[in-house]
Order: C-alpha cells, then sequence, then structure tokens
C-alpha cells in the first residue's frame, strides 16, 4: 500500500501500521521542502520511501543517491522513541534526505572521503531535525517525543566529547563552512565543485 505526503509517496509492508508510513513521509516531506526552500538544494520533486517490517530484516535505512530511500525494521516496536527502540529514525531519515542534497549535486565524489560523505549527512540531517521539529513539533511521530535532543544539541555533545571519530570531524567542518557562507551557500559551492574535473 502507499500513502502520501507533499512530494513523498510511502510504499508500505502488510506488516507495517499506517501511522508509522504516515509519519515516515511527513518527515521525509518536511526535511525535504526545508533543503529546497531554506537551503537552496536541488531536490527531487518525488522521494520514494520503501518501508518493510518483517522479522528477518534487520534495522536498515539507506538512499539510492537520487530519489529513493529503503527502510527496513523487524517489527512495529523498532518505530517507537529512541529512549525505547535506540534508532533515531527522525534523524536517520533526515540523514539520508541530506545525503540526497549533496548526492544530486555532485555526481562524481571520488576525491571526496567516506568521513566526508557522512560527516556532510551528520552535520546537516542534525540541522534538518531541528527545522522538522519547527515545523511539525512533537505531533510528528507515532511515539510522540521531543527530538529536538536528536537534532543539533545530539550533534553538540558528539563534538564536545575527547576522541571525537572521523565523522565527527568532518561534520565540525562542515558546519564551520555553513557558519561562514550561510545557510543558502553551500549549494553553489557543492555546484562548483560538481563542474571539477577529477584528477
Amino acid at each position: 500500500q502507499t500513502v502520501r505526503a507533499p512530494s513523498v509517496a510511502v510504499t508500505y509492508t502488510a506488516g507495517t501500521h499506517r501511522d508509522v508510513a504516515r509519519a515516515v513521509g511527513q518527515t521525509v516531506s518536511a526535511a525535504r521542502w526545508l533543503a529546497l526552500k531554506r537551503f537552496r538544494f536541488d531536490m527531487p520533486d518525488l522521494i520514494n520511501v520503501d518501508v518493510s517490517i518483517a522479522p528477518r530484516n534487520k534495522v536498515r535505512l539507506f538512499n539510492d543517491g537520487i530519489d529513493r530511500l529503503f527502510l527496513s525494521a523487524r517489527t512495529i516496536e523498532d518505530f517507537r522513541k529512541p529512549a525505547d527502540s535506540k534508532t533515531y529514525h527522525i534523524y536517520g531519515l533526515c540523514h539520508e534526505v541530506a545525503q540526497l542534497a549533496q548526492f544530486r549535486l555532485i555526481s562524481d565524489r571520488r576525491w571526496m572521503t567516506d568521513a566526508a560523505t557522512e560527516g556532510w549527512a551528520r552535520y546537516f540531517g542534525s540541522r534538518l531535525v531541528d527545522g522538522v521539529y519547527g515545523m511539525k513539533k512533537k505531533r510528528l511521530w507515532v511515539d510522540a517525543y521531543d527530538y529536538r535532543a536528536d537534532g543539533m544539541k545530539r550533534l553538540e555533545k558528539l563534538l564536545a566529547s575527547a576522541g571525537k571519530s572521523d565523522v565527527n570531524k568532518a561534520a565540525e567542518q562542515w558546519m564551520k563552512l555553513a557558519k561562514i557562507v550561510g545557510d543558502k551557500g553551500v549549494a553553489p559551492i557543492f555546484k562548483a565543485w560538481a563542474k571539477a574535473k577529477v584528477d
């Protein structure tokens, strides 16, 4: 079955509650809108999300780099708030939208490290979480909670910890760049990088 949100279609299996699919769609739709309108990234006209719940599944979320997200879980309990499920679904969905924003502009990323691409998604995904909360508030998720703790607050805690990972170091660099050029200044930089010939 399929549920729709603005510019998002969520296809889900029989074991998935419609409320979960609707929450996923609303989250991705809000994150896409923010990336497009507030940050001026080139986003897909329609993002397709495939949600699968089955006992054999692993809890996974990834994208195809173009316009599709894939989310799997074992049971409906995996969609409870992070304090219970240990999974940050709202942040995860925003993380994937952040990657689409980068991947669509920089198709040839051979010169960029994995830490750089993941660091971007960690930084920008955290920004999107905060923005989504501003639009949707607590009513967004099926197991309502204050998910502002999953956004920049969580990232800032990670950056303040000793022994930062390479991904967190990269996220910190992206954050510094965004502060210099402004929210609408990163996308033009990505577009310029996309024109460069990779040697």
